[in-house]
């Protein structure tokens, strides 16, 4: 419980709410769904009239996409995400990722999650050309050293092919990664967000993916109209 008053003064209120912002981030990444804050709890004495932009935006996410399978590993999770988030969380851009994270989880077709996943790709990429200070690095150089570089096993460069296709053409399968079905590009895009899993795990320091959330089974119950 926080005890912050309004006699506590604007400058303490607002400091409550940013603590509170990590807390719906890492709650929001460990269970696939938008924890976010709606109203004040009966009796409080602040009441949030408007959140920030960097509180997730409660939006219908289904049963949700965990991976964690118990509320220890949850809590410990949490705790370790809330702990990393002022440093190497903001070093990581970690809430731009996780509301594109967000809006990949809240697609309506394949073409629209893999269009946010690739751009949490591309903010990976960027960070990793800072870390390195190497300007002009290409895509797929960045994303497979920001993997060389947390110790996770690199995407194979499919990743890369079907996303210049989707932005360039405007379709999962075109002239870059050609005559592939809806199968094939769902087992990439499953791919790359179990990649994006395993590497905020291992920057934040999350411990190992205790659950593996995504696979093409998954995906390809969605619309895909590109095929």
């Amino acid at each position: 419980m926080n005890e912050v008053s309004l006699a506590s003064g604007s400058a303490k209120v607002d400091a409550a709410f940013d603590e509170l912002l990590p807390l719906c981030l890492g709650a929001s990444f460990l269970t696939g769904l938008a924890v976010t804050i709606q109203r004040a709890l009966p009796g409080s004495e602040v009441t949030p009239l408007a959140l920030s932009h960097r509180f997730p935006r409660a939006r219908s996410l289904g049963p949700g996409w965990p991976c964690i399978s118990s509320a220890t590993a949850f809590g410990m999770r949490l705790e370790n995400f809330v702990r990393a988030f002022p440093t190497a969380g903001a070093i990581q851009k970690v809430t731009v990722i996780v509301h594109h994270w967000l809006d990949a989880l809240a697609c309506w077709s394949l073409e629209d999650l893999y269009l946010s996943a690739t751009t949490e790709l591309q903010v990976i990429a960027a960070t990793e050309e800072t870390i390195q200070a190497k300007g002009g690095l290409w895509f797929f150089d960045a994303v497979e050293g920001a993997a060389k570089r947390v110790g996770i096993s690199p995407l194979q460069a499919d990743f890369k092919n079907m996303r210049n296709d989707l932005i360039h053409d405007g379709r999962l399968s075109a002239s870059r990664f050609p005559k592939k079905t809806a199968a094939d590009c769902a087992t990439v895009a499953a791919e790359v967000l179990n990649w994006i899993d395993q590497y905020i795990h291992a920057v934040l320091g999350l411990g190992p993916v205790e659950h593996v959330r995504f696979s093409p089974a998954n995906l390809q119950t969605l619309n895909a109209y590109s095929f």
